[in-house]
């Protein structure tokens, strides 16, 4: 993507038990080129913090970003927002991001556990990340949904272009499924070839449909 200049660490590359998620639009009538600079030069700070495990910052095509962190756990997720909000100097590294992006009605921030890690290509460079959220059908086990979303998880290395993903459930029992492809045709030819994979179909078969949301992102460095 134009104006990005970083090198992402693959979501489920490295050993994490927490997904912070923010997802969010600029504001009105900012230049998103100059949104996703000053987003990759906070990186820094999230390095400093305790916990800290690696990060993606993607853009979609609509304007919309997300950015993944990966964390050693919810706490020290948690207690990294708070010292960036509260120490000054901090603030002061971060306000240029946080001025450009819309923090009211297009503004989400959530934390899960991950459940499930896969480094499929750990070689390959990703440049675009698919975000999933879904819940199991209410009559469904979550043990046994883990034990499918596994099981599928092993068979989704055979997929062309896949790099990485993770699994992750937040306190509410919404799952975020985020997958890191080659590309973005990758990506959207994954679609077709899952649906031909059992194990995968099983897992699928376990979600509540009305639940499930797909967006594409493209990877900023």
């Amino acid at each position: 993507m134009s104006g990005c200049r970083s090198t992402p660490t693959p979501i489920g590359s490295q050993p994490a038990a927490a997904l912070e998620l923010v997802i969010f639009t600029p504001t009105q009538g900012v230049d998103p080129a100059g949104v996703a600079l000053a987003g990759l030069s906070i990186e820094p700070v999230l390095r400093e913090q305790p916990g800290f495990i690696g990060r993606t910052l993607a853009r979609a095509d609509d304007g919309q970003f997300v950015d993944a962190v990966n964390w050693a756990s919810i706490a020290e997720a948690e207690s990294a927002a708070t010292a960036v909000t509260s120490n000054p100097a901090l603030q002061a590294r971060v306000a240029p991001f946080f001025s450009q992006i819309d923090q009211t009605a297009h503004f989400e921030m959530s934390h899960s556990d991950i459940v499930v890690r896969d480094s499929v290509r750990p070689s390959a460079t990703p440049h675009v990340l698919e975000l999933v959220r879904l819940r199991e059908a209410q009559e469904v086990d979550r043990a046994v949904f883990l034990a499918r979303a596994r099981e599928a998880a092993g068979k989704l290395q055979s997929i062309d272009g896949l790099v990485a993903h993770q699994l992750s459930v937040d306190s509410s029992g919404r799952f975020v499924h985020l997958v890191a492809w080659e590309s973005m045709d990758k990506a959207l030819a994954a679609q077709t070839k899952a649906m031909t994979i059992p194990a995968v179909v099983a897992w699928f078969e376990l979600m509540d449909p009305s639940s499930v949301s797909v967006m594409h992102y493209r990877i900023c460095r």
